[in-house]
């Protein structure tokens, strides 16, 4: 199964200004997917089915933690952290996967770090996750809530 993020899906991408030592740019996506791609799965279910394939997708995968979150806001996402490296970058990266109330949208968080910088930005990152909500209103979307940010908006 695919869950498909058409034309890459982003609706929004921040990254840090700064360039660590090992030439990683640390770095939080937001991508929404279609939803007659994943089918009424739940966040968790497609979460495990992604971890599933990563091991073949990214060179010495290392699954650190995988479990359920309640936002303040009420809603439930499925967080994965892992470990990967890729040219040489040792890199470890943070999924959270949120479908709104209705099941009908489908939204994927992705935050990648060099390992040795990932704690520096997880607070932040977290207050991210617990900012999220969604608006029901005619035109359904996933706002995000004022925080301060050490990333720059692509």
């Amino acid at each position: 199964m695919e869950v498909n993020f058409g034309r890459s899906g982003i609706l929004a991408g921040f990254v840090n200004q700064n360039k660590n030592d090992s030439g990683l740019v640390e770095n939080l996506m937001l991508q929404q997917a279609e939803s007659a791609s994943y089918n009424g799965r739940s966040a968790k279910d497609l979460a495990t089915m992604a971890l599933v394939l990563y091991p073949s997708q990214m060179a010495n995968f290392k699954l650190v933690d995988s479990k359920l979150y309640k936002t303040p806001s009420g809603l439930t996402t499925y967080k994965t952290h892992y470990t990967y490296t890729d040219k040489g970058l040792n890199i470890a990266a943070l999924e959270i996967w949120v479908k709104d109330g209705d099941g009908d949208d489908l939204y994927r968080l992705i935050f990648s770090a060099d390992v040795n910088e990932y704690s520096n930005f997880l607070q932040t990152v977290d207050k991210i996750v617990d900012s999220l909500s969604v608006n029901k209103d005619k035109q359904k979307q996933l706002p995000i809530k004022p925080v301060e940010y050490p990333f720059k908006h692509v």
